[in-house]
């Protein structure tokens, strides 16, 4: 589950299981990118993708 911002940015993720999503959500917020609500619901796009 990812929480983001008013602003789009995001601000929490829980996981169950999942490490490298972990890392990657860690670097989605200290980068503070804004995330594209269609990407994030899009199953066949990686979380890591989102980093570019």
């Amino acid at each position: 589950m990812l929480v983001l911002g008013a602003d789009d940015r995001l601000e929490a993720a829980v996981t169950v299981n999942c490490g490298r999503e972990v890392a990657v959500c860690r670097r989605l917020m200290a980068a503070g990118k804004v995330l594209d609500h269609a990407l994030l619901a899009d199953p066949d796009t990686p979380l890591k993708a989102l980093l570019k």
